[in-house]
């Protein structure tokens, strides 16, 4: 597990490396709704997109599940790639997720790849609802659907 965590960090690392200065572009913050099929509960959770060049995004986020009894969330670290960009942009994108569940005695921690894509519109100026579709690639595969609004800061 710990290799396949450094194999993960060191792509991460080189992509941003590569990926150069942004080129007006402007941070977002947002929130979310999900539904994860593999649990079968639903969720909320937060993200950051920074721009590291014109199509490409660092996006960390963060989700909390409602499951009864326990506790479950996911921290990640992803790289999010644009394919379109006019009046919406669709996107792509991989990286890294820790996921961690506890209930009772029991407590898990589980790192794992990312693979997801999205569609963000781009209607108003400072407000963007967007949908994605995330697959988690660990020892427990998860995959989920969310929707929320970014909003441009800065």
């Amino acid at each position: 597990m710990l290799r396949r965590f450094r194999q993960i960090a060191l792509v991460l690392g080189i992509a941003t490396a590569m990926a150069g200065a942004a080129q007006a572009q402007r941070p977002h913050i947002g929130g979310h709704l999900l539904y994860n099929f593999d649990v079968e509960e639903f969720g909320i959770g937060a993200q950051f997109s920074y721009p590291l060049s014109r199509k490409l995004e660092f996006y960390p986020s963060f989700d909390y599940y409602f499951v009864d009894p326990g506790s479950l969330w996911q921290l990640n670290a992803d790289l999010k790639y644009k394919l379109r960009e006019e009046h919406n942009w669709f996107y792509v994108g991989g990286g890294l997720g820790i996921a961690r569940a506890s209930a009772g005695n029991f407590d898990d921690t589980d790192v794992g790849a990312n693979l997801f894509g999205g569609w963000e519109t781009l209607i108003g100026q400072r407000v963007h609802p967007y949908l994605e579709g995330r697959l988690t690639l660990a020892d427990d595969t998860r995959f989920q659907l969310a929707g929320g609004l970014n909003i441009t800061i800065f």
